[in-house]
């Protein structure tokens, strides 16, 4: 097997995505995995006015052309949702990002992201 050159490996789309279906709301959301850079970004924020769940959820919900449905500052809306339903939405998010949870309920980066985690803990 030839090894991949800088070209090639930007070109390829890597990042997947699911469709969850929420019959509580009446539809499907899909949810897509985050780029190396926006998981990163998400535990360098320091936002005491939201729960981290609703920021990681927020990141990524998307919609059929793949922008965000929701915006920092919709996370009161999303916030205000059938806490059953977006626990079960958080839980997706993680698992499709392949992160690992805290006995805490916290995510962190289940691989690479744990030089960034210890980075800011020190």
């Amino acid at each position: 097997m030839a090894l991949l050159t800088k070209k090639e490996i930007n070109a390829i789309e890597d990042l997947r995505s699911e469709t969850v279906d929420v019959p509580e709301w009446g539809g499907e959301v899909r949810i897509i995995q985050l780029t190396f850079a926006a998981a990163q970004g998400m535990f360098k924020k320091e936002v005491e006015d939201f729960d981290p769940r609703l920021r990681l959820i927020a990141a990524c919900l998307v919609d059929d052309a793949g922008a965000p449905i929701f915006s920092e500052e919709d996370l009161g809306e999303l916030g205000s949702k059938n806490a059953e339903v977006v626990a079960r939405l958080w839980r997706k998010c993680v698992e499709i990002n392949g992160m690992t949870l805290k006995s805490d309920d916290a995510v962190s980066p289940k691989n690479a992201g744990a030089d960034a985690e210890e980075s800011s803990n020190g």
